[in-house]
């Protein structure tokens, strides 16, 4: 499965003057949900960057994840 950007990219403010109103509270839910899922996952990675339990793939996503965040 390829990405596909709902918008053109870069994203500008130019762009985002033009959505509607319903588009962009579209918008803001699907980020907010991204982020959700974004801390739910940092939380099940954490005990795995560390310790005994370290998992560098794990950790590598979990560094990768609060870069995103």
């Amino acid at each position: 499965m390829e990405f596909q950007p709902r918008h053109p990219q870069p994203f500008t403010l130019e762009i985002a003057t033009q959505l509607s109103v319903p588009e962009i509270t579209g918008e803001i839910a699907r980020l907010q949900n991204s982020l959700k899922h974004l801390y739910s996952t940092q939380t099940e990675l954490e005990p795995f960057t560390s310790g005994s339990e370290r998992d560098s793939d794990l950790a590598s996503a979990y560094e990768e994840n609060k870069v995103t965040m």
